[in-house]
């Protein structure tokens, strides 16, 4: 397939194949770039996002400091991910509201965090870790294909 390409005050650009790839690549590296970006980032890093975004340093820590909290690993490629952080967020903006700091949910970018993944034998994305008093849980809330900020909400306020 092809796509046609508007700049302003310039002839379009029809672009196919390997062009339409690099240049599309091009413009994003662009995108990144002009929101303070490096090259090398995620759509997790580019999210306006309230959540905390775990590594290996602060994963534990986080954990032990909260009664109750949800872990989400996504990955860049994940449709489904790019799809539910935005609902994440919005519970997570949600619940803070009432009870700052009592539960929580934060994300990890297994792209960056492969150890974190491969801990947890995540395989498939998106996936969500439960922690109750410092122990990992079977996520027990909606099932991720229908899930939404309220479902998350309601389910961490339990």
């Amino acid at each position: 397939p092809s796509r046609k390409l508007l700049f302003p005050g310039h002839c379009p650009a029809v672009l196919s194949g390997a062009m339409l790839r690099h240049t599309c690549s091009a413009l994003l590296a662009l995108f990144l770039a002009s929101e303070g970006l490096g090259p090398s980032a995620t759509f997790v890093r580019a999210l306006k996002t309230s959540l905390p975004l775990l590594t290996e340093e602060t994963f534990q820590e986080f954990v032990a400091q909260k009664p109750l909290c949800l872990i989400m690993f996504v990955a860049d490629y994940c449709g489904k991910c790019k799809r539910l952080v935005p609902e994440f967020n919005s519970a997570a903006e949600h619940i803070l509201e009432g009870q700052p700091a009592a539960n929580a949910l934060a994300l990890v970018d297994a792209d960056d965090q492969k150890g974190l993944a491969l801990r947890f034998n995540i395989t498939e994305y998106p996936a969500i870790i439960q922690y109750e008093l410092g122990d990992q849980e079977e996520y027990s809330g909606t099932p991720l294909l229908y899930a939404t900020a309220p479902a998350f909400a309601a389910f961490v306020k339990l």
